[in-house]
């Protein structure tokens, strides 16, 4: 199989949409950032990042037009994709009693310790476990696998997963959730 990664391409101009919504992301969490200036650790540095970020996706779209190929859309994209991080949901208080008390209101019970006492079997939690650590590597892979066999769709999946992504940890920083694993053994 022939990958071609230097084979021209249809040149776009402007962004990509995943580096539209990286851009956008990247606003919010700058706006953010100002709003809780005082109570973090290094604003300075991490507003820094975001002008970094912002200088090189257009620095990369800017050499993606010296030269479209496979391979500048590759880095492009992936290199968005390697940006995915957060670091707001320790600024908001934790809401885990909240959740509890709604799950023992609408369950009359806890689902979790439910779940771990029908399935106590290490097997299971191992899976758990596999799936949480491989939430990245799984994202790489399904991007190589797009990139190789389906072109056409990889900037149309890379935006569907960094989307996905981004709105999932904005809802995360204003709804801080550790899950049962952590408020059970604290309250016995």
């Amino acid at each position: 199989m022939a990958l071609d990664l230097f084979k021209r391409v249809e040149t776009r101009k402007g962004l990509f949409a995943v580096e539209k919504i990286t851009l956008i992301y990247n606003l919010l969490t700058s706006i953010l950032i100002l709003f809780l200036f005082q109570r973090m650790d290094h604003p300075w540095h991490m507003l820094l990042d975001r002008a970094m970020i912002a200088a090189m996706t257009f620095l990369l779209m800017y050499l993606y037009r010296l030269a479209p190929c496979k391979f500048s859309a590759f880095v492009r994209i992936v290199i968005q994709m390697s940006l995915l991080s957060f670091e707001f949901n320790r600024f908001f208080p934790n809401l885990d009693h909240v959740f509890a008390t709604a799950e023992e209101f609408i369950f009359n019970g806890q689902p979790a310790i439910w779940f771990c006492h029908t399935f106590p079997y290490l097997i299971v939690s191992e899976a758990f476990n596999m799936g949480y650590f491989f939430y990245y590597p799984m994202m790489l892979i399904v991007a190589l696998f797009y990139f190789i066999y389906k072109f056409e769709w990889f900037e149309k999946m890379s935006f569907v997963l960094v989307t996905s992504f981004f709105i999932y940890y904005l809802i995360y920083i204003f709804v801080p959730v550790a899950g049962p694993q952590f408020y059970f053994p604290a309250i016995g």
